[in-house]
């Protein structure tokens, strides 16, 4: 048999201290706000919205109550308590993405929600031993919306009239927010259908909007929970500050529990004038397809470009490369060069050209002559990119930049160094001591120091951006730990 529901939708003013109960004949008691379906504040007042079987209810009669005197001293009792505060997504749809408890410290409860970018209407849940109100307003555990975009003030009430005040804060990250509402698991090395994405920047004033794809990025990341991606937007957009590109990449810095080293290399990197272009990055808290990633570092990728690498081709130094990618090997140091990005698309006989220039370069480091300045390596480099990458690299010590590296082809065909790879390895993660070198005794640096002429500029230089380098490392890192102090507790 169908039923007919009556709907009753009553505003409620909390005025003057009062509050209202409502008496509907046909019922045994008054309905107790626990009862009510809906309640939601529209702003100026508070309403709730019943429902009952229609054919029971023959008259509704309104009752004001004394709401309780909130001016007494808080006199603590096992029947006013405040015992769990927390935060859930069925509550908070499009906010809160998972249930985040909030920890208790005393009668003060915190709730850490990095990625949370609206704090003026969210749904707190509660456990309490009595009745709990704020601002002369009943809650309803998961039903009552306040703004907590300052401390919330609680009064649990026991059912004797005794009072005890709690404060609830809701905080975030103070971090960017990237959306990205991908459907699934993002795949490796294939691109993704192109999603919608938000960035909204840390002051909340300011929202970019913009479709992307996605991919995971290099098979080392493939086994990580919290992998990288790269990301290419349909058109050219300008995030964070950076410029306008189509090319980015999210670093998951997953190794690095600091979450800085990366960052601090290309702090360092920049730094160094003789190379050319160093990425700029942000850190930002990623969304994907409705799960907090983390907190990740939104950097713009290594592209072939007027405002990026300005060359005709980049490539990277590495030890092999996959199915499908155009590559070739060295004759000398057998590492694989992969081509990353042109300016146009390289035909076989371009690569060819490639090839020899760097297989040139090799036969000329490793002659008897290499170090004579015109029958050597020097008219085949860009020395000056070569003598700061080694200082880049030495400075954070990555022992595997002289086969993870980058380099490209300059517009007058010199070999050129940078930019600087990620590092999140380095600079005394995995128990690295911090005495020795890490990039002189391999591959073609490992020849260069030979060379005195070369060796002599390495020194020079270092001895010239040693107090600048090393301002730069203590206010980068001053500077990171205040900007991740809250998002470090998430990544944890």
């Amino acid at each position: 048999m169908k039923r007919t529901y009556l709907y009753i939708a009553m505003l409620l003013s909390y005025v003057a201290g009062n509050a209202q109960t409502v008496d509907v004949d046909g019922l045994n008691t008054p309905i107790d706000l626990n009862a009510v379906d809906t309640l939601f504040n529209d702003g100026e007042n508070q309403n709730l919205r019943l429902s009952y079987p229609i054919g029971k209810v023959k008259r509704i009669t309104f009752k004001k109550q004394d709401a309780p005197n909130f001016s007494k001293a808080d006199k603590a009792t096992n029947g006013n308590e405040l015992k769990r505060v927390y935060f859930t997504s069925q509550a908070n749809k499009g906010l809160v993405l998972e249930t985040v408890e909030a920890v208790k410290d005393g009668n003060t409860f915190s709730v850490f929600i990095p990625y949370l970018t609206d704090f003026s209407q969210l749904k707190a849940s509660f456990v309490a031993t009595g009745k709990v109100w704020s601002e002369s307003v009943p809650q309803k555990s998961g039903v009552t919306a306040n703004s907590f975009v300052n401390e919330v003030t609680y009064k649990v009430v026991s059912t004797e009239g005794d009072i005890q005040t709690y404060k609830v804060r809701v905080y975030n990250s103070n971090l960017p927010v990237l959306t990205l509402n991908a459907v699934g698991e993002v795949p490796l090395k294939l691109w993704t259908n192109a999603v919608a994405a938000t960035l909204v920047t840390a002051d909340h004033k300011a929202v970019v909007t913009f479709n992307t794809q996605a991919k995971a990025k290099g098979s080392r990341y493939s086994l990580l929970n919290k992998r990288s991606f790269n990301l290419k937007t349909e058109s050219k957009v300008d995030l964070l500050g950076m410029g306008k590109n189509k090319r980015w990449v999210l670093l998951s810095n997953k190794q690095d529990a600091t979450m800085l080293r990366t960052h601090l290399a290309l702090a360092v990197a920049r730094q160094l004038e003789g190379m050319a272009w160093t990425p700029t990055e942000e850190p930002v808290e990623l969304v994907l397809g409705g799960r907090h990633m983390g907190t990740y570092f939104l950097c713009e990728q290594a592209r072939v470009g007027k405002d990026r690498v300005n060359g005709s081709s980049l490539w990277s130094l590495t030890t092999s490369a996959e199915v499908g990618e155009v590559a070739f090997k060295t004759n000398h140091t057998n590492l694989t060069c992969v081509l990353e990005d042109a300016s146009d698309d390289l035909t076989a006989e371009q690569v060819a050209e490639i090839s020899g220039k760097v297989n040139s370069f090799e036969d000329a480091l490793f002659s008897n002559s290499f170090a004579d300045a015109n029958k050597g390596y020097r008219q085949l480099i860009d020395v000056n990119s070569f003598v700061d990458w080694v200082i880049a690299n030495e400075v954070m010590k990555n022992a595997d930049a002289a086969s993870n590296a980058l380099f490209f082809i300059t517009a007058d065909g010199k070999i050129a160094m940078g930019p600087v790879a990620d590092a999140e390895d380095f600079a005394g993660n995995n128990a690295q001591p911090a005495e020795g070198f890490a990039v002189v005794n391999e591959g073609w640096i490992n020849r260069l120091m030979q060379d005195p002429y070369f060796a002599d500029l390495v020194d020079e230089r270092f001895a010239e951006v040693k107090a600048k380098l090393k301002n730069e490392v203590d206010e980068t890192l001053a500077s990171g730990r205040a900007d991740l102090e809250f998002s470090n507790i998430a990544n944890e």
